[in-house]
């Protein structure tokens, strides 16, 4: 064998093994031409863990990186619908989407999260549970043309406000900011839930995320 050869075939050998997403069992075309939620349920129900079920989603977890989120009414798929833009990945403020069904839009492919609790605020943004949701609200009623009212603020949200975004000491509110400019969402309440947010991990560091965004 050349020396090469023996370069090529140590370097594979040395590759870490990728994890598969889905189960071997688990077949996402198939899945997809599924007709019925009952259908789409059971198939899901046999090969995925089932993570939890709100009012109109239940989430399977596939691997250690990615969730799947099934609709069973039309609320879930409106839901579905308005998260599967690929335009709000750009932001970094959202749980990431791999995939969708951009046709029925009955599921959708995304970040793996873990529920945070309200210290976690704190560690990760650098200010409390309270302060976060301060300062998403006034960025709301600064930059929406949907905020109508005042909003009632705890805290000194107008120094927050200087210092981590028009100073910009803080990546995600800035980003948090310019999304609700480009986005202009009609509301924002589901971000003052912390039932909504998710600690994903990305190239070894975790970040808060909203996972839940539906009431647009």
């Amino acid at each position: 064998m050349k020396l090469n050869d023996l370069l090529i075939e140590k370097e594979i050998k040395e590759q870490p093994l990728k994890e598969m997403a889905y189960p071997a069992n688990f077949n996402l075309q198939e899945f997809s031409k599924l007709p019925s939620f009952k259908a789409r349920k059971q198939y899901c129900d046999e090969r995925l863990p089932k993570l939890g079920q709100g009012t109109s989603r239940i989430a399977y977890k596939v691997d250690n990186e990615k969730a799947l989120k099934l609709a069973f009414n039309k609320k879930g798929i409106a839901q579905n619908e308005h998260e599967a833009d690929w335009g709000r990945n750009n932001y970094g403020v959202f749980g990431e989407i791999f995939d969708a069904d951009t046709d029925n839009y009955t599921w959708i492919e995304m970040e793996l999260a873990r529920t945070p609790k309200k210290q976690d605020f704190k560690r990760l943004l650098g200010i409390t549970f309270e302060e976060t949701c301060d300062l998403i609200k006034y960025c709301y009623e600064q930059y929406s043309q949907y905020s109508q009212y005042q909003l009632h603020y705890s805290t000194m949200v107008e120094d927050l406000y200087e210092k981590l975004v028009a100073q910009e000491e803080s990546d995600f509110f800035v980003s948090f900011q310019r999304y609700v400019y480009d986005y202009q969402p009609y509301s924002v309440m589901d971000w003052l839930r912390i039932s909504n947010w998710g600690i994903v991990n990305r190239n070894g560091k975790e970040h808060l995320v909203i996972i839940d965004d539906g009431l647009d």
